[in-house]
């Protein structure tokens, strides 16, 4: 499948808990499991040079690492992990204002792409400073273009191997980005990738042609709309309300407010067209580890 990304967008962010993951304990925050998932092959002893205290206030100064899957797995034997999976490893995107958010975390992204006009100015040093470095980890855009920023990330990370995506700050805010976003993951299912829009208490994916296994003791209000102007072989199990090979139109919100319960293993099966599934857990409760679905092909 090749390296996974995560991309860090512009729109509203929170922290929030990511639960269910038992190398985790079970339970880990947002910034936390950045954290730890971003020093994954991290390369010692290369610096920005850029002072970020004085800068811009944040606490430390942030390594350089390179993106590109193949470099990627080169890295992975290099260090010695011939037994680990490649696939295991996380691509850091900073998707335009993406970029002050990350650093923030103290996070040093392996691409950083956008037209860069939500990032303050402050920054200008530091872009200056990769360009310089590192200029494949740069990618600037211009204003107006048919791709928004953040389809275009999806785009440059699919060119390097990446086939899942994990969205961050891309819900909330403006409706119409919050929209475009769900287009971009209809955009990854078409072209065989997964893609997750991940955020405080909700979780959104697409599916298509397939089946979602859901973890076990999943308590959550499930909903399904039609993207296409029709689903069918719609089949939804351990929920509340079941349908068995069912037609759902994108013109009747049959699949809003379901239910997953305590005790069921859910699933969720769309033989054909593209459905749009979003997760709403209870207020606090954190939101499933999307790696914890299992996706199963028709």
């Amino acid at each position: 499948m090749g390296p996974r990304a995560v991309l860090m967008c512009a729109g509203d962010f929170e922290s929030f808990y990511l639960t269910g993951n038992e190398e985790y304990g079970g339970k880990i925050s947002i910034v936390d499991y950045l954290q730890r998932e971003s020093s994954v092959l991290k390369k010692p002893g290369l610096r920005t040079g850029v002072n970020f205290r004085e800068e811009s206030g944040l606490r430390n100064n942030v390594n350089l690492r390179k993106a590109g899957g193949s470099e990627i797995e080169e890295d992975f034997r290099k260090e010695g992990k011939k037994d680990e999976d490649p696939c295991d490893a996380r691509i850091f995107v900073a998707v335009d204002g993406g970029l002050e958010r990350l650093l923030a975390l103290g996070i040093e992204p392996d691409l950083v792409l956008g037209d860069f006009d939500s990032l303050g100015k402050k920054y200008g040093s530091y872009l200056e400073e990769v360009r310089r470095t590192s200029p494949e980890r740069i990618v600037r855009l211009p204003c107006e273009k048919d791709d928004t920023d953040t389809l275009h990330a999806l785009r440059v990370c699919m060119d390097r191997g990446c086939r899942e995506f994990l969205l961050l700050g891309a819900l909330g805010g403006r409706l119409d980005h919050t929209m475009a976003n769900i287009q971009c993951l209809a955009w990854l299912r078409k072209n065989d990738a997964v893609g997750y829009l991940v955020g405080k208490d909700t979780i959104v994916t697409v599916l298509s042609a397939e089946t979602i296994l859901f973890p076990e003791n999943l308590t959550c209000t499930f909903s399904l709309f039609a993207l296409d102007s029709r689903l069918t072989g719609v089949t939804l199990e351990g929920m509340k309300y079941p349908l068995s090979e069912a037609t759902v139109e994108n013109s009747f919100p049959i699949g809003v407010s379901n239910e997953i319960r305590p005790g069921d293993r859910a699933r969720v099966t769309v033989r054909d067209g593209l459905a749009l599934v979003i997760l709403q857990m209870p207020r606090g409760a954190g939101v499933p580890d999307p790696s914890l679905f299992e996706r199963m092909r028709l």
